[in-house]
């Protein structure tokens, strides 16, 4: 086995070990120490379906590369269906996983409605955009490797941070349908806050998810001076008004702070680091040939590089926890300036009911995983604020 091929494997089964074991690791703690049967089973049956999906994923990697499936792919078709086949099975394993849990795992605990309709109308609008995006992303990352010659890949990512930069400004296709929120009490107390915490706002909107679950969610979403505020209909109501503003402000923290730009510059910086890194690998041919391709077309060679991401993002995982885990904890501390705390705190509490969330799982879990604090770390804080 070639050097490059012994890094490969190893990164791939390192990150996958460490990730079972974090997961393995929370279930035994949960169902030692949390007595809710609905949450445990819930978050336990949640965790088993994302280790698998972990593990199909970085099964797919070594069967792609080690395995010479894209070569074997590249000697039947031409470039552009080499790299979408390849993405079209990586797209089709993460789906059946999604579709397991809203069609099986939610209906079980009562976080959705049975039936097929609903499932497959959040699943359509949600893949249909990014179907569409990707395909044109793939050509137009295609024409540049034939036209941008050795340095195609800086361009490839200037396109790649356009488009995610593009992405912020559009709703998400997650929540279906909105409506604005009417004219009362709540939207008076939401503009009062948004106003004392400097925050420009683009709208308040009530996303109709209750046909689809019971889970609720707010977020702020936007590049730039003003925010659209989205509040699922399910959180309008089990959360009163207080808690409400609350929510809203934590939301509104992660806008003030930067948090979205920060997250980009990021996930960018990251980009750029591993199309350089990866590219020169590819393009270097003792190397591509321990990673299962020689003389590949470029179809192959940007899929190899896609397999390449998806086996660092198993190692990368936990620094993307921990800096997420930092910006929860600074909205946090907003949130508490600019709101009762003790009102987030009852607001956490009623969500992890109405979302069958664990409050306290594993703490090795929670950081290097979960990136969110646990909500028992964060009323700590909350009652202390």
């Amino acid at each position: 086995m070639t050097i490059s091929a012994t890094i490969l494997l190893s990164v791939v089964s390192v990150g996958l070990a460490v990730r079972l074991w974090l997961g393995l690791r929370n279930i035994a703690h949960l169902r030692g120490h949390d007595p809710d049967a609905k949450t445990t089973g819930q978050t336990v049956a949640r965790e088993r379906l994302l280790c698998l999906d972990a593990s199909l994923s970085a099964l797919l990697v070594l069967a792609l590369t080690l395995g010479g499936g894209i070569a074997g792919i590249d000697h039947l078709l031409p470039p552009f269906l080499v790299l979408l086949v390849a993405a079209g099975i990586f797209a089709f394993l993460h789906l059946i996983t999604a579709l397991w849990r809203r069609l099986v795992l939610d209906v079980r605990f009562g976080l959705a409605p049975a039936g097929l309709g609903p499932a497959l109308g959040a699943t359509i609008r949600r893949v249909t955009p990014t179907a569409i995006l990707f395909t044109g992303a793939a050509w137009l990352a295609l024409w540049l490797i034939e036209a941008g010659g050795s340095l195609w890949w800086l361009a490839a990512w200037l396109l790649w941070s356009a488009i995610s930069i593009g992405h912020t400004f559009l709703p998400s296709p997650r929540a279906g349908p909105s409506q604005p929120l009417k004219s009362g009490a709540l939207r008076t107390r939401l503009e009062a806050l948004a106003k004392r915490s400097g925050t420009q706002l683009a709208g308040i909107r009530v996303a109709e998810v209750s046909g689809q679950t019971s889970r609720a969610n707010a977020s702020v979403e936007g590049l730039g001076p003003a925010k659209r505020v989205l509040l699922h209909d399910t959180l309008l109501t089990a959360l009163d008004e207080t808690e409400v503003e609350a929510v809203v402000a934590h939301e509104l923290g992660h806008a003030r702070q930067h948090h979205e730009e920060i997250w980009l510059a990021v996930l960018s910086l990251g980009r750029l680091l591993g199309l350089g890194l990866f590219t020169w690998a590819v393009r270097t041919p003792e190397i591509a040939a321990g990673l299962g391709l020689s003389d590949g077309s470029a179809g192959a060679e940007l899929t190899l590089i896609g397999c390449l991401f998806v086996a660092a993002s198993l190692l990368v995982g936990p620094l993307r926890a921990l800096l997420i885990r930092h910006l929860e904890q600074t909205a946090d501390a907003f949130a508490a300036q600019h709101a009762d705390p003790r009102a987030l705190g009852s607001a956490l509490v009623m969500l992890d009911r109405v979302n069958a969330a664990a409050p306290n799982p594993d703490p090795l879990y929670a950081a290097l995983v979960q990136g969110h604090p646990p909500t028992a770390e964060r009323l700590r804080f909350l009652n202390a604020a």
